[in-house]
């Protein structure tokens, strides 16, 4: 009887899984529980297929291995940018660099000194002592925390080392152009913790890119139609019922009403449907923010060229924009749409009129015009989205671990299983492992 690699989860982790398999001409069997792949990265037609909307920004980029780019991008027909333009909001639009400014604290001058004369702590038990050693106390008191409590809920004290990275809070834009240019090639210090003023400089020579037609959920579909042509079994709107397994390995596993037998499970996604398998208690997750995402369509011409930006203004609920018209083919001559997110802490409520609200920030954030009214509007909420990186979060022995240890022909990968947070990254690790 013949053995199946199986993968489940239909994201992108299952899917680049299902491919590097396939490739490999190895029998694979891609499992879904939605009734369409591609998760977080599909494209929504929310207003009767007339406006095309991301669920958020999602750029690709090409990982400059030219046989992982000819699985993933083969095919698809794409622009390509130099380079990505994208902004910040903190009091004032800085169309530059989507690094958070420093332009609105007083003591700027006196904190910009401090970064190379303070003096590091020799341990870093948080993110608090992680960014007063690459930044300085007034930094981290009067630019990051005021950041941290409105993405995360918590100060820089209470959270993990790298936390702020989820955020692209690595570097600031500080002083001047000519200053920094100097002090970014003549000191690694300030190299570290400053951003250019330009998004054309500093930028990859690998270029970012996204689908000419449809959306990043065209994406999803070229590499569907590239599983299909591989001939990988594709069940949506299915789960699985029961694993067995047979001394170290696992033997079969049920897929509703059939069963398979098994040469590998990849796992990708959430373990908690995995352990009553195994008879294993869950164990606690990490907590993640929720995130509103607003679809909107206006009728007025944004007054920005900014492909998205993102709002590190406490004041503002808004956390990102997306301004798809300066990035993709437009879908109406005269309307425009954007898509705001906003991200939503434990069990917080949603106001019936966040989105009129969403647009009188937009309105106060100069990107639209004060005549600018709302024609179509459609909204979700996404229940996990970003980790919350408490610093008290206890390392404990991985139940993935034990059971990668116990069973041979179990794999985990994506997001939930590794460091790794942006897609490339992840998914040039899961090609490490069947290609190195």
């Amino acid at each position: 009887m013949k053995r199946y690699n199986v993968v489940v989860g239909g994201g992108i982790s299952g899917i680049c899984t299902a491919l590097f398999l396939a490739d490999k001409k190895k029998p694979v069997i891609l499992v879904e529980k939605g009734s369409s792949l591609g998760g977080l990265l599909n494209s929504s037609f929310p207003f009767k297929n007339e406006f095309h909307f991301d669920y958020g920004t999602h750029f690709l980029n090409k990982t400059g291995n030219s046989h992982l780019d000819k699985l993933l991008f083969d095919g698809l027909d794409l622009n390509q940018y130099k380079y990505l333009k994208v902004g910040s909001f903190y009091k004032t639009l800085f169309q530059g660099n989507g690094f958070v400014t420093d332009f609105h604290l007083l003591n700027k001058e006196k904190y910009f000194n401090q970064i190379n004369t303070h003096s590091p702590k020799l341990r870093e038990e948080n993110l608090n002592d992680q960014l007063i050693n690459k930044f300085g106390e007034g930094y981290t008191r009067d630019l990051f925390d005021p950041i941290l409590m409105k993405f995360f809920g918590y100060k820089s004290k209470d959270l993990k080392r790298d936390a702020h990275r989820l955020f692209g809070l690595s570097r600031i834009i500080s002083s001047n152009k000519q200053k920094v240019e100097k002090l970014k090639s003549s000191s690694k210090v300030h190299d570290e913790v400053l951003a250019y003023h330009s998004y054309r400089q500093g930028t990859s020579s690998l270029k970012p890119i996204y689908p000419k037609n449809g959306g990043s959920g065209s994406w999803i579909n070229c590499l569907v139609n590239k599983l299909n042509q591989k001939n990988v079994i594709i069940k949506v709107n299915s789960s699985v019922k029961n694993i067995n397994k047979s001394n170290e390995n696992l033997h079969s596993i049920k897929i509703n009403d059939n069963e398979f037998l098994i040469e590998n499970l990849y796992w990708t996604a959430p373990s908690i449907f995995l352990y009553p398998f195994f008879k294993l208690k869950e164990k606690k997750s990490i907590p993640r923010l929720r995130s509103y995402i607003a679809h909107l369509v206006i009728d007025s011409n944004y007054l920005t060229n900014l492909y998205y930006y993102q709002c590190f203004d406490p004041n503002f609920k808004t956390f990102r924009v997306t301004l798809y018209d300066n990035f993709s083919s437009p879908c109406h001559p005269q309307l425009r749409r954007l898509t705001v997110e906003v991200l939503l802490k434990d069990n917080e409520e949603i106001d019936s009129d966040l989105n009129q609200k969403l647009l009188d920030e937009l309105i106060l954030m100069g990107v639209v015009s004060k005549k600018t009214n709302l024609i179509h509007q459609s909204n979700l909420t996404i229940p996990n989205s970003f980790p919350v990186l408490r610093n008290n979060l206890k390392e404990s022995q991985s139940l993935e671990q034990k059971l990668v240890n116990e069973f041979s022909n179990l794999h985990f990968f994506g997001k939930a299983y590794s460091k790794k947070w942006f897609m490339n990254e992840v998914i040039e690790e899961i090609y490490k492992h069947f290609y190195d």
